[in-house]
């Protein structure tokens, strides 16, 4: 029997809640599915995940997302789980994508940007940081500009504010683009998945199979090849250039070094249009770092850093800061056990949540995370 959207949101809102009950003692939530409608004809699915009660990060949907699909992706999951050991994430599809809504939608930048302002609406925080990824900075850029109050933080991953048809293309490139647009429409449901591998190609220069097909199958699911052909032309086209010297709040450009779809200078000149705003180069041949590489770890690093610098130590209790020093001395979990006076068991369960408090990833990581804390 076929379930509906709304209908599977309410399973989803029961699983979350059961998982919600199971994990409150580590303040993490399930991820939970919402619609918001825009009118009688159109809605957006968004969900929200990650640590209750932290800072709600909000990512401006960029390229063909699926917020259900993304949670068993390896390609998007290492991502939404370590950013939601520090924030709330909240993630939505656009118009016509995943879980979303449309009858024959165009989209452009005021309807992207009107997306971010009807989720954020609907989640009801009083302040957010906004997360633009590709062609999602735009919409990032312009919120931020139009809504100051509302935004604590702006972060852009190989974002742009122009797309390539406001950068002054030639002519043949303008046909090229234009080709590649109907490629991606006519051949969108070819078995051979030739077009998803066109554009998942320009994403990803190093990575595994896996990921490969991970995003090409995000890119099958999310939509068709006429609103996938839309959104091409869509993204080509943006332009926040108004929007850029507007924005008030603290911002971090992260770009990889090689990106292979957004040239590195486009971000350079992108963080020196915004006023204060600071540039983070990551060392990755990617347009977006894959958990399975440096430059990842270091992408998330630099989130946390730039949004909460002292959160981590702020949020240890007295007992975790005691637990975190003995860690930071090289102490192993037979000596911190002897120390403490405790069962090695317990020290093992204690030291596995203070790496999660601490958003490290082992021993050695631990260790190098707990001396930067240190008094």
């Amino acid at each position: 029997m076929a379930v509906t959207a709304k209908e599977f949101a309410l399973i989803a809102d029961s699983v979350y809640r059961y998982y919600a009950d199971m994990l409150s003692s580590n303040k993490y939530s399930y991820n939970k599915l919402h619609f918001v409608n825009i009118n009688a004809n159109e809605s957006i699915a968004w969900a929200r995940s990650g640590r209750v009660g932290g800072p709600v990060m909000v990512r401006a949907a960029n390229w063909m997302t699926h917020i259900h699909y993304e949670m068993q992706s390896p390609f998007h999951r290492p991502f939404i789980e370590r950013v939601g050991r520090h924030f709330e994430l909240v993630r939505f599809d656009v118009r016509g994508n995943g879980l979303s809504t449309s009858s024959q939608f165009v989209h452009n930048l005021d309807t992207f940007t009107e997306e971010l302002e009807v989720v954020t609406k609907a989640h009801g925080a009083q302040k957010f940081v906004i997360f633009g990824v590709g062609g999602g900075g735009a919409a990032a850029i312009a919120f931020a500009a139009r809504h100051p109050h509302l935004v604590s933080h702006l972060i852009l991953l190989g974002a742009y504010a122009q797309g390539v048809l406001r950068s002054g293309v030639s002519a043949h490139e303008r046909e090229l683009l234009a080709a590649q647009a109907k490629v991606v429409e006519l051949g969108w449901t070819h078995k051979s998945s030739f077009v998803q591998n066109m554009l998942t190609g320009q994403v990803l220069q190093e990575a595994d199979s896996a990921l490969y097909a991970a995003l090409n199958e995000q890119q099958k699911l999310a939509c068709n090849g006429a609103v996938a052909a839309g959104l091409l032309k869509a993204n080509a086209d943006l332009c926040a250039q108004a929007y850029v010297g507007l924005v008030q709040a603290p911002t971090l450009v992260l770009h990889s070094s090689d990106d292979p779809l957004v040239p590195f200078e486009r971000g350079q000149a992108l963080a020196a249009s915004i006023p204060g705003a600071r540039l983070e180069i990551l060392q990755s041949r990617n347009h977006i770092p894959v958990g399975t590489e440096p430059a990842f770890d270091r992408l998330c690093e630099c989130i946390v850093e730039f949004v909460m610098p002292h959160s981590i130590a702020l949020n240890l209790s007295k007992t975790e800061r005691e637990l975190c020093a003995l860690v930071g001395q090289g102490l192993d979990n037979l000596q911190i056990a002897a120390r403490l006076d405790l069962k090695e068991k317990s020290v093992r369960n204690k030291v596995s949540a203070l790496y999660r408090t601490m958003g490290v990833e082992g021993r050695s990581q631990a260790i190098i995370k707990a001396r930067e804390l240190a008094p």
